[in-house]
């Protein structure tokens, strides 16, 4: 799997990455149009990604994946129970789309997620720093960090998460070109459109 599919401007580009690229890309894609089935993909995109990720020392990524695996699986299980409940009075008021389930956070709660977004940031980076052999602790630690919030959002269906999804895909650009990983780079690029058009998806 990780011998060369072909190469880009001199650069290899393994099979694994190009099948979890092509997996990625299906699952984002189809969750964006509020799809059960965006899911499947996405779940098998991650583990793939997780080998990669630690592959080329990006351990926070490598990591996150297992993150991935595990609210993905939620997320599969909530939108396809939700697919068959009505929302509560509360929820439909607090819902953008009550028939889709999708929900907006209070001003109030946009500042606790950017307070805990910012600390987590801070701890993963010490982490990456002090206990791995990487060389980009800090670069690692953004979109680890930003990924685990914004992936808890969106299996719960909040607006917010596809305006995190667009600065971490931002980033994480910056982090593979790095590494090289160019088709990966490539799809976070392909991912920061897909996040803003799923943002304003949401928002009908």
């Amino acid at each position: 799997m990780l011998d060369s599919a072909f190469d880009i401007a001199g650069h290899s580009i393994s099979r694994l990455e190009l099948l979890a690229f092509a997996l990625a890309l299906a699952g984002v894609a189809l969750t964006a149009r509020v799809s059960v089935w965006g899911w499947p993909p996405t779940i098998a995109a991650s583990g793939l990604y997780g080998w990669l990720f630690y592959e080329h020392r990006l351990y926070g990524d490598a990591v996150l994946q297992a993150f991935f695996i595990a609210v993905s699986v939620w997320g599969w299980r909530a939108w396809g129970d939700q697919a068959h409940q009505r929302p509560s009075e509360s929820e439909a008021r607090q819902s953008l789309d009550p028939r889709l389930g999708i929900r907006s956070l209070a001003p109030t709660s946009v500042f606790k997620l950017g307070l805990a977004l910012f600390a987590a940031w801070l701890a993963i980076g010490a982490l990456l720093a002090r206990l791995t052999d990487t060389d980009v602790p800090w670069l690692d630690a953004a979109p680890t960090a930003g990924s685990v919030f914004a992936q808890v959002l969106l299996a719960r269906k909040f607006l917010q998460a596809w305006m995190l999804w667009t600065g971490v895909n931002a980033i994480a650009i910056a982090l593979f070109i790095t590494k090289a990983l160019w088709l990966t780079a490539l799809l976070y690029a392909v991912l920061l459109v897909l996040s803003v058009a799923g943002w304003r998806h949401w928002r009908r």
